[in-house]
């Protein structure tokens, strides 16, 4: 549930169905020095595009590691020696390319993309920035100033709070819980040493997951890679296993706050799998958010906006959450609306309409995304990731319009039915809520009767 933990960087674009026609067609290859990757050629493409990442789950498992995460790919991305970040920014724009690295809890992902006739600049300054970066620890200190202030801010806003406080319904003890909370802790601790361990575990050749795209040739595109990567070290360290203990979100909490209106935020762990499960966890998403606004905010008119969102996270099973913000007169029969539509939804699943309308509203946004290459690359990695064959995005369609009425509501049923659901509320007082433990500060939810 992407509401009760904090929002993940990483996008899970395989989840996108594609149109009745893909007009390429991505296939494996090896580079001369023996890096795997996979290729889509796309001749009339305006961009070449490089997406790569290592799955890691690093900086996830360690007290700090959100410090790590954050500040790592940022002083990496701050250019390489004998450069300052002015003269970075100023030849980063010459290439009229765009360049980035991010951390998850789970991924260390990359990527590059220029102009053709810019690429061979772009991959030279990026394969020197990523080989031999400056790592200025002045830099740091600005960036962790910049970020403690950033958390300060967004922590007096309601989704905010609730993330936070939704956080110990889904989470043991551990370093991932305070990653999820954004802990201030992680990154007032973090020290420039913690983040070279890092950067020397992860940025190199070993686990290597490249996809590229664009107008070049297969043979082109392999030297490419091979240029952009030539100078990472061979191997890093050992990598053991990510472990993330978690546990049933079932519990209800409520943290006063001074906030403009009350915030409800529902949600949980379900039992949908990787793959077309995943699709139908996100048409079933669409079609719920599309009921809540109409009763929420059309027959109650209690909000602006309603959400129900799916997010696969760290391997787990998909998070499947819904939230809005309400005003404080009508929060209660808001929250009592939610967990009825919510209810109707696990009996009843989706109507013929409303399959048919959002299916058609993915394939419409999945047309414009497979049109560029650095989208096409970024669907191929996180095919690659989840180890999916090369044909996995191009025979989607097929697999999409054949998904019937009678196999998403059984989907819907055997992703949702049975599985607890946690409710976060902050709201200035928790008088007139029943079943919640009334809360002051984030922290105190450990006070809770059902939380360790």
């Amino acid at each position: 549930m992407r509401n009760l933990i904090a929002p993940l960087i990483f996008v899970l674009a395989v989840l996108n169905p594609a149109s009745a026609q893909v007009l390429w067609r991505a296939a494996d290859h090896v580079t001369p020095s023996g890096l795997a990757f996979r290729y889509v050629q796309l001749p009339r493409g305006q961009t070449q595009s490089i997406q790569f990442g290592w799955k890691d789950g690093w900086a996830a498992q360690r007290a700090n590691g959100k410090g790590i995460a954050v500040f790592g790919p940022a002083l990496v991305m701050q250019g390489p020696k004998g450069s300052n970040r002015a003269e970075f920014v100023e030849d980063v724009k010459d290439t009229q390319g765009q360049m980035y690295i991010a951390s998850t809890p789970e991924y260390t992902i990359g990527g590059v993309f220029a102009p053709p006739q810019k690429f061979p600049a772009a991959l030279k300054l990026f394969a020197t920035t990523l080989s031999n970066p400056a790592m200025d620890p002045a830099r740091l200190e600005d960036l962790r100033k910049a970020h403690l202030a950033a958390i300060t801010q967004a922590e007096r806003q309601p989704l905010m709070l609730a993330n936070r406080v939704g956080a110990h319904l889904q989470w043991e003890d551990s370093p991932i819980l305070g990653w999820t909370k954004d802990d201030p802790y992680h990154f007032t601790g973090t020290s420039l040493a913690e983040i070279e361990v890092w950067r020397r575990a992860v940025l190199s050749r070993k686990g290597l997951v490249i996809a590229a795209a664009g107008p070049a040739t297969v043979e082109q595109a392999a030297l490419q890679i091979d240029e952009l990567f030539v100078d990472l070290p061979p191997t890093g360290n050992e990598l053991p296993a990510p472990v993330f203990p978690r546990k049933a979100a079932k519990d209800a909490v409520l943290i006063e706050a001074d906030v403009p209106q009350t915030m409800i935020l529902m949600g949980g762990w379900s039992s949908f799998d990787r793959g077309l499960d995943q699709t139908i966890a996100l048409l079933a998403a669409r079609a719920l958010q599309q009921r809540l606004q109409r009763e929420l905010r059309e027959k109650l008119g209690a909000t602006y906006a309603a959400a129900a969102q799916v997010v696969p996270l760290i391997a787990e099973p998909v998070i499947f959450s819904l939230h809005s913000m309400v005003a404080h007169d009508r929060a209660i029969e808001a929250l009592d609306t939610m967990r009825k539509e919510h209810q109707k939804f696990l009996a009843d699943g989706l109507s013929q309409n409303e399959l048919d309308s959002e299916r058609q509203r993915l394939r419409t946004e999945f047309d414009e995304g497979i049109r560029r290459p650095p989208a096409v690359a970024n669907l191929l990695r996180s095919a690659l990731f989840e180890g999916r064959p090369a044909d996995f995005i191009e025979t989607f369609p097929d697999r999409l319009a054949a998904l019937t009425l009678v196999e998403v509501n059984a989907g819907v049923k055997k992703g949702l039915a049975g599985n607890s659901v946690g409710t976060v509320i902050v709201a200035p007082k928790g008088a007139g809520f029943s079943g919640f433990c009334v809360i002051k500060a984030v922290e105190d939810v450990k006070t809770c009767p059902n939380i360790r």
